[in-house]
């Protein structure tokens, strides 16, 4: 990869609905397990400081959106109504609460103050407005919705209320995130990605991660597996993409990793052939870490029977699948904090005068 993965990354672990929040420092590939208990945790963002996280659990019953420290401690409920409540984000100076609920009926998009308070509804449709991305100025969200007859990536304009749609595919195309700068979407899509050849329209619709300008040119297909990528952020530097892959649609999902620099140098270029050569090349990893705690919290153990407790693990693993030691989804990345201000010997001479 073109730079060393630094920050900490935040994401759901588990399986049968027990899923928990987790968070990886990738600095030091420390791994640490911020909620507990046999419920459904999950779709955590961090807060723009790194201080806080924010999910969605149903610990009380219906889904609803808590925060808690960033280190694990006591959990604070924020928009628990009994209501349908999802994809909580912070705002990018961290005074605001994105979110979507159906309090209203339907799927729509509010925002409250960072503490709960103070719900403001700013869609209104009587299908699906779903998940939930600030654009970095804090001025606009970018959102997936079928208002348009399929689900598609559409930005509102918090100021002016104004809509734009920035796809059209006859697919679907969701959870959009935008770059840091603000200059980009990824995407997930199930469109037809090769329509020349011998397949059926619809016969190869397996989720892949996508990107295009805020503007919705240029788009690219980045992931290539059969199976499903989803759940896609950004890295702080805009460098790398994380996202959840698994091999087919009902196998268990782990993190990966996009180099897209090189992406991004071929989108300067306005060239659309530049641009698709480039999204080409692309490298794709998993994310190394010990997984091992994941599995422990959901006792995925290797259970001793017959001859097979003296085979080696690596040949009784895939007798299990991939399944039962759990998966990962819905990672979000965020910068490590930078350490005080160390005053140098002429600035602190300078500060007593």
């Amino acid at each position: 990869m073109s730079s060393r993965l630094t920050g900490k990354i935040v994401f759901a672990s588990g399986k049968h609905g027990d899923y928990d929040i987790w968070a990886l420092d990738l600095d030091g590939k420390r791994l640490k397990q911020l909620t507990s208990g046999k419920f459904w945790n999950d779709k955590p963002r961090w807060s723009p400081d790194g201080k806080w996280v924010v999910f969605v659990s149903n610990a009380a019953g219906t889904p609803g959106i808590y925060k808690m420290p960033a280190d694990g401690g006591q959990a604070v409920p924020l928009i628990c109504d009994g209501r349908w409540n999802d994809f909580p984000a912070f705002s990018p100076d961290g005074t605001r609460l994105g979110y979507v609920s159906n309090v209203s009926g339907n799927n729509d998009l509010f925002i409250a103050d960072v503490d709960g308070c103070d719900p403001r509804q700013i869609t209104t449709y009587e299908g699906d407005d779903s998940s939930f991305a600030w654009m970095p100025d804090g001025k606009s969200v970018l959102f997936s919705s079928d208002r348009s007859g399929n689900a598609d990536v559409w930005r509102l304009d918090l100021r002016t209320g104004d809509k734009q749609q920035l796809t059209t595919d006859p697919g679907m195309d969701i959870a959009p995130a935008p770059s840091p700068d603000g200059k980009y979407v990824a995407f997930v899509s199930n469109r037809q990605f090769d329509p020349e050849s011998c397949r059926t329209e619809w016969s190869d619709r397996d989720l892949d991660v996508w990107m295009m300008t805020i503007g919705g040119k240029h788009k690219v297909r980045l992931t290539d597996n059969q199976g499903s990528d989803r759940c896609v952020a950004w890295s702080p530097n805009g460098r790398h993409l994380v996202y959840a892959a698994s091999k087919s649609s009902d196998a268990a999902e782990r993190l990966r990793i996009v180099d897209v620099t090189s992406l991004l140098d071929a989108y300067r270029s306005d060239d659309e052939e530049t641009i698709q050569r480039a999204a080409d090349k692309l490298r794709k990893t998993s994310l190394d870490f010990d997984r091992r705690d994941l599995e422990a919290e959901i006792d995925a153990r290797r259970h001793t029977f017959l001859l097979t407790s003296f085979l080696p693990d690596f040949i009784v693993r895939p007798l299990y699948g991939d399944a039962y030691f759990g998966s990962e989804r819905y990672p979000d990345w965020v910068a490590t904090p930078r350490p005080k201000h160390i005053q140098t010997w002429e600035e602190a001479v300078d500060s007593v005068g």
